[in-house]
């Protein structure tokens, strides 16, 4: 046994070696070191294409793309931050609200999962993604949202105002995105009332370039609530002061907003020559600018004062080129949904591609991991196999030879059981051919007995027939017919009682098979199964030898056995 013990322990020991070098083989643990350096340099690659041209957005999303796909596998939430921060930018720029959204929503679970949520970075955070989103919902025509979200962002900027007071700029733009809302909604008290509140908290700002930006805006959104109210004097004043921002910093566009705007306050004064001085302003710098919508409303207005003034020439010339202008701006537009198609699509093509590549590679990782659960189960069993066979030597014998006593025990029991049959069957067969030889016996009696009944009522019918006294002769006749009776009665009861002992179910498949036998019929069918002459049925039944081939034969036909052994044809039933 110890050198069998020893066998196992090598084997065990054998086993473990293979496994070990499969698991080495197999089992690859995935890189987690990535470059972030290069993480934060294409982030800043991303960002320096930032104009709507086909290639720079193309430029920048593939940045965007490489930076994500460099991140993976990196628990970096800070980073994962800027990425869908440039995503979100990316979208909204491209106007692909709906995917702009879908990362906005990511970064709110980012700053969800802060483990320090409300310290004043991750504040500060949270007031710029309410903003972005609630502008993002501005785009979308979703007044209701856009207003939940940016309150919301007011709440948390009127916060860190109340903390720092150095910094209102925030406060100021979220201000600026509500009046925007309540200006669309042609609410003007409402949209004038955080105009102001706009332009109250632009002062609390380090950064002058931006409070310059944003002032023009908000008191070029003033002077139109304020026209829109018919104070045109107030929003001619207002115009003007944002007319001063712009030309400092040299926004065209904002300038041919603001020329417009003068252009139109003019317009609705009666003073058509200055409006039109500004609109033919706001018109040139359009065209430098290939702002097609601005200069649009600068022609329209143009068109009705050409139109007032009886200047035919001039307003054909505004419907020409008004018509062209629809033609560009369809063009551009066209542009912007190509553009908008082209992102989408070139984004949703590379995202089904990393998630295929990160699928292939969660497949490849899943079936190492199976591998070696496999390999790790297999040595168990392998172990547990050799545990197992090690016991089951140690019963071995016992279980052979009590395996080879039970054999030998039911060898015996069988033995017996087939002594038994033998014997049990040689005494049914002796009884059969007992009870057999009895029921011949007795027929043979009865024909004997009947034979010599026959001949003593024949005798006894002869001395009728003599001569003698009446009643002798009376006498007689009346011993003859009670004999024959009783000698008929009695034959076939007996004979019926000992061929049902011996032959039982010959008469239930007679009856089964011609169930319109009559009992005679089936008499004589039991008399042929014993294979008994015409004669002995004859010495039995008391009738003569031709009535019983005469009912034999309407037996034949009966049985429809037209050819052929009909005392065979009985015992094949």
């Amino acid at each position: 046994m110890d050198k069998y013990n020893k066998k196992i322990l090598s084997l065990v020991m054998l086993l473990q070696i293979i496994s070990l070098n499969l698991s080495a083989k197999f089992w690859k643990t995935p890189s987690t070191i990535h470059d972030i350096t290069l993480v934060k340099e294409y982030l800043d690659r991303s960002r320096k294409f930032d104009t709507p041209d086909k290639k720079s957005i193309d430029s920048s999303l593939y940045y965007i793309d490489k930076a994500n796909i460099l991140l993976e596998g990196v628990k970096d939430d800070n980073l994962l931050y800027h990425i869908h921060k440039e995503y979100v930018k990316f979208f909204t720029n491209t106007w692909n609200y709906s995917m702009a959204l879908e990362h906005s929503f990511k970064l709110k679970q980012l700053l969800e999962n802060s483990p320090d949520k409300w310290n004043a970075t991750i504040r500060d955070k949270y007031i710029t993604l309410y903003t972005s989103i609630g502008i993002i919902y501005f785009n979308l025509n979703n007044q209701e949202k856009t207003l939940d979200n940016l309150y919301q962002a007011e709440k948390l900027a009127l916060e860190d105002f109340l903390e720092d007071r150095k910094e209102g700029f925030k406060l100021s733009v979220v201000y600026n995105n509500i009046g925007s809302v309540y200006l669309q909604k042609k609410e003007l008290d409402e949209a004038k009332k955080y105009y102001e509140k706009s332009l109250l908290y632009s002062r609390y700002s380090n950064d002058g370039n931006k409070i310059k930006e944003y002032n023009s805006a908000l008191h070029n959104n003033l002077g139109i609530i304020f026209m829109e109210k018919g104070d045109y004097n107030v929003a001619l004043d207002y115009y003007n002061k944002s007319l001063q921002i712009r030309k400092i910093v040299n926004d065209k566009d904002g300038l041919a907003q603001v020329y417009n705007n003068m252009g139109s306050c003019y317009f609705r004064l009666k003073n058509y020559n200055k409006a039109l001085g500004f609109l033919e302003k706001s018109i040139g710098l359009c065209k430098e600018t290939r702002n097609f919508k601005s200069e649009m409303i600068a022609v329209r207005i143009m068109s009705v004062i050409y139109s007032i003034k009886k200047d035919y020439k001039n307003e054909a010339i505004m419907h020409m080129t008004e018509s062209a202008l629809k033609d560009s701006i369809a063009s551009q537009e066209n542009m912007r949904q190509v553009i908008q198609l082209e992102t989408r699509y070139e984004y949703e093509k590379k995202r089904k591609r990393y998630e295929l590549e990160q699928q292939i590679a969660l497949a490849e990782e899943e079936k190492n991991t199976l591998l070696f659960i496999m390999i790790t189960g297999v040595l168990f069993l392998s172990v547990l196999v050799l545990i197992l066979l090690y016991c089951n030597l140690k019963i071995k014998n016992k279980r052979d030879k009590l395996q080879s006593d039970s054999f030998a025990l039911q060898q015996k029991n069988l033995e017996l059981e087939k002594q038994n049959l033998i014997l049990h069957n040689s005494t049914l067969e002796q009884e059969v051919e007992s009870k057999v030889k009895e029921l011949t016996t007795h027929m043979m009696y009865l024909v004997q007995k009947n034979e010599f009944i026959d001949f003593v009522t024949g005798k006894l019918g002869e001395l009728t027939e003599v001569k003698s006294k009446p009643i002798n002769k009376q006498s007689i006749n009346s011993l003859i017919k009670q004999m024959k009776a009783n000698v008929d009665k009695t034959s076939w009861d007996d004979f019926e009682i000992r061929f049902q002992q011996i032959h039982q179910d010959f008469h239930t498949k007679l009856h089964e098979k011609y169930p319109n036998l009559t009992p005679n019929e089936r008499r004589l069918c039991a008399f042929l199964y014993l294979n008994m002459t015409t004669k002995e049925i004859s010495s039995i039944t008391f009738q003569s030898i031709k009535s019983i081939e005469v009912a034999r034969t309407r037996l034949r036909r009966k049985l429809q056995i037209d050819k052929g052994n009909l005392i065979i044809a009985l015992h094949n039933l």
